[in-house]
């Protein structure tokens, strides 16, 4: 079952005939009751598109399109970060949000490795370069860059992800 949440300001709601599983809000939003087994789903859903987006990377960087790898490559990254955002509680609703909470939760907090941020601040600045500047140069290198950082930062959020019974 796919879930699909609308933002309505900064709140985001369920629409009613999607009411299992609940979606968590920001912390400027009301708090939603979300029980273990919906944050497991959430979770599942987020760690699924994250995988199929590293799938898409690796295939387009074979298929050379670095653009559209870079692209790909930090949708996986930002897939399992969000998935940990939801595992605390959180439900960003920018990708701004997500990196900060990534850092803010993760990081500083030392579960995750001081580099993390980087990481996914790399990512994030190739996907905006490769998507929004046509004058962005990327070579095969920066291309397997990204898709190397990409891996390092799923298998970080999957591992911490396991180590709370959140994903098999």
């Amino acid at each position: 079952m796919a879930l699909a949440c609308r933002v309505l300001g900064r709140a985001l709601r369920v629409p009613e005939a999607h009411r299992e599983p609940l979606c968590p809000v920001s912390r400027a939003g009301a708090a939603t009751a979300v029980t273990p087994e919906q944050l497991r789903l959430n979770v599942a859903l987020e760690v699924e598109r994250g995988d199929q987006a590293l799938s898409a990377a690796e295939a387009l960087v074979q298929a050379q399109l670095p653009y559209d790898a870079a692209s790909r490559a930090y949708y996986a990254a930002f897939h399992f970060a969000r998935a940990l955002c939801l595992a605390a509680g959180e439900a960003p609703v920018s990708h701004r949000g997500v990196a900060h909470l990534l850092s803010l939760l993760y990081v500083r907090t030392a579960v995750l490795p001081p580099d993390t941020s980087r990481l996914y601040a790399g990512l994030q600045r190739y996907r905006e370069s490769a998507d929004y500047d046509a004058a962005f140069v990327l070579d095969a290198a920066g291309t397997a860059q990204a898709l190397d950082d990409a891996k390092v930062l799923v298998e970080r959020c999957r591992t911490w992800l396991r180590s709370q019974a959140l994903v098999d």
